[in-house]
């Protein structure tokens, strides 16, 4: 799939419709990123990522020396120094070479310079930056945790990754219940998952096309095919069993990945700029609102396509339109997209 835009085809009555241009000098959370090649993916990925407070603020925690130098964590460090516009030289496009470069030790398609997934890509740098910080975790406690010669306040601080957690799990994790029962409705097996995204899907034409009705839709009854015993059934097999599938726990970052149906084609989907706990985890009453912080758009035909995103800035309380290096401001009215692809909602606290 290369790298092309539809929305470069948009006239300009309707451009200067739903945006306006933005002048980016001294605009602090706000700078475009350079297409190295078809990587409009991973721009917008980064973009979305990069608007994130509370990921920046842990990320940036961490004490860099106890990395070598080419590492995702302290390249990551460097591009949001650069996207929070506090560093007077603009080296991101070094700092994206190097991201590409080690995505490519992981993963050897991301050096081909080809067009990706942008949902792949961030499940896979989330996975290897939660690896990253476990590693820490373990590696250093001893020497940072229990050395008399640190001082009480580095001690604290480094308190904050040795509590066999990793802050990426606390910021990014989700966990689903798959619940089995038998046809007398007997629950037999509790299946439990953890996801980063969660990724729904169009099983057929008549699938709803609203996030919050696909959120219950994905909640619903499904079959469970494999053969399973019921011990309260008297050990009876059953081949075909009713299989609930419940969100039970959500973290404060909240990313949902709308899949293509089986034609190969994103559809419209209709969201909202907020949602409520009970949106997402049923039959819950908790009041907590999630607020939409980034979305990833795509929009394409056929083999060609191009990502761009949307993100809520929380220095000016802006939502921007990041389309590789070029930025725009987005009224809030038109922020509700035809072609979203990812959505990133963060928890209210």
């Amino acid at each position: 799939m290369n790298d092309y835009s539809e929305e470069n085809a948009e006239t300009s009555a309707n451009i200067k419709k739903n945006y306006y241009f933005l002048k980016t000098e001294n605009k602090e959370g706000v700078i475009g990123l350079s297409n190295l090649g078809n990587t409009c993916f991973m721009n917008s990925s980064l973009q979305c990522l990069g608007h994130l407070p509370s990921f920046v603020s842990e990320i940036k925690t961490i004490d860099l020396n106890l990395f070598k130098k080419n590492n995702l964590i302290t390249v990551l460090v460097d591009l949001f120094k650069q996207m929070e516009n506090k560093d007077k030289d603009n080296k991101s496009q070094d700092i994206l070479k190097n991201i590409i470069h080690l995505m490519s030790e992981i993963n050897n398609k991301y050096s081909l310079y080809q067009q990706q997934d942008a949902n792949e890509f961030i499940s896979l740098l989330l996975f290897h930056l939660n690896r990253g910080v476990i590693r820490l975790n373990l590696s250093f406690e001893n020497k940072y945790i229990n050395h008399e010669s640190e001082s009480q306040e580095y001690k604290n601080m480094m308190k904050r990754f040795f509590t066999g957690k990793s802050f990426i799990e606390s910021l990014f994790y989700g966990k689903i219940k798959k619940v089995i029962l038998c046809p007398r409705g007997h629950e037999i097996k509790n299946i439990f998952q953890i996801f980063t995204i969660l990724e729904l899907s169009f099983i057929e034409e008549k699938s709803p096309k609203d996030l919050k009705k696909m959120l219950k839709a994905y909640q619903g009854d499904q079959y469970y095919d494999d053969e399973i015993i019921c011990p309260l059934c008297q050990n009876k097999k059953y081949k075909r069993c009713r299989q609930q599938t419940l969100i039970y726990d959500i973290p404060k970052y909240f990313i949902v990945h709308f899949n293509k149906n089986e034609k190969k084609e994103y559809l419209k989907i209709k969201y909202d700029l907020e949602l409520l706990y009970s949106d997402i985890v049923l039959n819950e009453n908790i009041y907590i609102k999630y607020k939409l912080v980034g979305v990833v758009k795509f929009s394409g035909i056929k083999g060609f396509g191009h990502y761009t995103a949307v993100c809520y800035n929380h220095f000016d309380e802006n939502y921007y339109k990041f389309n590789d290096s070029q930025i725009e401001v987005v009224n809030q009215t038109n922020l509700i997209c035809d072609n979203a692809n990812i959505l990133f909602y963060e928890r209210i606290d």
